[in-house]
């Protein structure tokens, strides 16, 4: 009966364990998700330009992100359509989160990507 006890105990504790560890990384996950896109957010806002982050992984892009067209502006077709579905993507989280801190804040971001988003060319 002693050893019934036993491995009843251990397999409790094992699976509080489990659901601990479990608990821990889903949390370390949705902060880096989070925390990245809001990361995303700040930069935009404070630059009013796409993340460098979005940039830096096109080979041949030669730094500068102006007016004009796509290839003047040192990305082609392809890295532009991977910002703009990136900025797309934000557009929705943002509208969607209510991680924002109020609607104002919330209609300033909004207004933020869409000017990024006519910048580059977009049309949406």
């Amino acid at each position: 009966m002693t050893n019934v006890w036993l491995i009843l105990l251990v397999t409790i504790i094992f699976i509080f364990a489990f659901m601990i560890v479990s608990i821990w990384i889903m949390n370390k996950f949705m902060r880096m998700y989070i925390g990245t896109k809001h990361r995303q957010l700040e930069e935009i806002v404070t630059t009013k330009k796409v993340p460098e982050s979005w940039l830096r992984s096109f080979e041949g892009w030669n730094g500068s992100i102006g007016s004009g067209r796509p290839a003047e502006r040192g990305i082609g077709d392809k890295e532009l359509r991977t910002c703009l579905k990136k900025l797309d993507r934000l557009t929705r989280y943002v509208k969607k989160t209510s991680l924002v801190q109020d609607e104002d804040t919330r209609r300033m971001l909004l207004a933020d990507l869409e000017q990024i988003r006519g910048e580059m060319g977009g049309n949406g």
